[in-house]
């Protein structure tokens, strides 16, 4: 690919980006303060391809991810709350959960949910940054928060197809 490929693809993902965060300011999960999660599910999805076939295992996954994140901060409060102190508690949790977590997804859920693991660790810790124990009001926006930049992945990865490989954009074409 070209450089001006490049540039005009980089110039489409800034124009997605910034309509994304004009929307999303303008809707009413901003008032939650989550919206950085949508940037943390974008790159995780748009890496991967972005590919529109995967959207219900990304999005299932961001879902389960973050009722992970609510059992990781559960247990948290818990052994805390019961005077363990800290890093043991995380020791602990972080550890047990984490096994858990990977071997319940590599070899019990079927192949088409829950199975994008990279996406689930986004949502964690964006369940963790959302503080979504203690504000559960922000679990089902956050999910939604995180779709809605599975969403912008797909939005960013569609201007690979509004180009040509020399990096003209398609729509600007003259005809022969």
């Amino acid at each position: 690919m070209s450089k001006r490929y490049y540039v005009n693809w980089c110039l489409w993902i800034g124009l997605m980006s910034g309509i994304y965060v004009l929307l999303y300011s303008a809707s009413p999960l901003f008032q939650y303060g989550i919206m950085p999660a949508s940037f943390v599910a974008l790159p995780i999805y748009f890496l991967a391809g972005a590919n529109p076939r995967e959207f219900l295992e990304y999005a299932s996954s961001a879902v389960a991810g973050v009722a992970w994140g609510c059992l990781y901060l559960f247990l948290l409060d818990y052994l805390t709350g019961m005077g363990m102190f800290l890093l043991l508690a995380q020791f602990i949790v972080v550890g047990v959960v984490t096994a858990v977590l990977c071997a319940f997804h590599f070899i019990v859920t079927p192949r088409v949910v829950f199975s994008k693991i990279p996406m689930m660790f986004g949502a964690i810790a964006s369940s963790f940054f959302g503080d979504v124990l203690a504000t559960p009001e922000r679990i089902l926006p956050l999910m939604v928060t995180l779709i809605l930049g599975l969403v912008l992945a797909i939005a960013c990865n569609t201007g690979t197809r509004l180009l040509t490989e020399d990096g003209h954009w398609k729509f600007r074409q003259e005809k022969n």
